[in-house]
């Protein structure tokens, strides 16, 4: 079992480069590391005391993202960042914190697939932080195709509802299998093999979106995530194209 001081320093180490201890929000947020790194054990469903060796690792990644988030969405840093090597300005910012993100959660959803059976509804969270959060999910989502043809389809969604949040990102997946379970802890896969396209949207406007080079007369899942800050909400639909 490591402790608080041991994942820090192992949180600080994975996420250290020049370009991003330049930025004026990393001192800030570097002395957060600890409270950051307890309130994912929470969301987890654990305390620090009986977190399972095998959930570190999803657990340091988790947080990396949550530092990603918070120095993207920073109102601090309002300068450029620049080392010897490398530069980048600030109407890009968000973009580069971004890009760290999207890598993130890809390193998130591979520590998930093998241990779905980790999130244990037993566990006492009548008053946890990720009740509180799931609290906020947005409850009026949805998609709709329309336009269908052969080979294309047009997707309509309704957007992001920022009374419940600061909105992060759309990921919108194409599927030739189901990849979202109404009925269990909704579980995407985006590496399926079966996934056709693994679409995001940074633009909080975007909400429409036309997908081509479908195979005719087949029936395809469409699964949207409505990415916010802390929580993520899911809707999903389905539609066959013409013969």
């Amino acid at each position: 079992m490591a402790d608080i001081n041991t994942l820090t320093a192992f949180v600080s180490r994975g996420i250290y480069t020049p370009m991003l201890t330049s930025d004026p929000c990393y001192t800030q947020i570097q002395m957060d590391i600890p409270v950051i790194i307890n309130q994912i054990i929470l969301e987890l469903g654990y305390t620090l005391a009986n977190l399972p060796d095998n959930l570190q690792g999803l657990l340091v990644a988790m947080v990396r993202k949550e530092i990603y988030w918070r120095l993207a969405t920073s109102q601090a840093a309002n300068v450029d960042l620049e080392t010897e090597f490398t530069k980048v300005i600030k109407t890009k910012r968000f973009d580069h914190y971004f890009k760290l993100i999207s890598l993130t959660q890809t390193e998130i959803d591979k520590y998930q697939q093998p241990i779905q059976v980790t999130d244990v509804t037993i566990r006492g969270r009548d008053f946890s932080n990720r009740n509180h959060e799931l609290a906020k999910l947005q409850t009026v989502i949805g998609i709709t195709p329309s336009g269908v043809t052969s080979t294309t389809v047009n997707l309509d969604w309704l957007p992001f509802d920022l009374s419940i949040g600061s909105f992060g990102y759309y990921q919108l997946l194409i599927s030739t299998a189901h990849i979202y379970d109404p009925y269990n802890s909704p579980v995407l896969t985006p590496n399926d093999p079966s996934v056709v396209d693994n679409l995001m949207f940074s633009d909080m406007r975007r909400i429409q979106y036309r997908i081509s080079n479908l195979k005719p007369n087949t029936l395809y899942y469409v699964t949207l995530v409505y990415h916010g800050y802390n929580v993520d909400t899911y809707t999903f639909s389905t539609f066959t194209t013409l013969a």
